[in-house]
């Protein structure tokens, strides 16, 4: 009985693919408002820009202590 094994050996080759991908990015618009409003905004579609709130006042106890100092005269940014 004569059996023979055969063995391949195969390589993979590297393939590259360049795409382009183009993104549309639009501006962010951006107001400052009255704290008191925040929720009549929100209806319209705008949000609270907490992470600029953050950046502006120093964390959340910071923002905390802003609306505690201002009180109603609080402005809020909104995007």
């Amino acid at each position: 009985m004569n059996s023979s094994l055969n063995f391949y050996v195969r390589h993979w080759c590297e393939h590259v693919v360049e795409e382009k991908v183009e993104r549309l990015i639009s501006p962010r618009v951006q107001r400052e408002v009255e704290c008191s409003a925040v929720y009549q905004f929100n209806t319209q579609g705008w949000r609270l820009d907490v992470e600029r709130m953050r950046h502006e006042h120093g964390g959340d106890d910071g923002i905390a202590l802003y609306y505690k100092r201002q009180g109603p005269k609080a402005s809020c940014y909104i995007f």
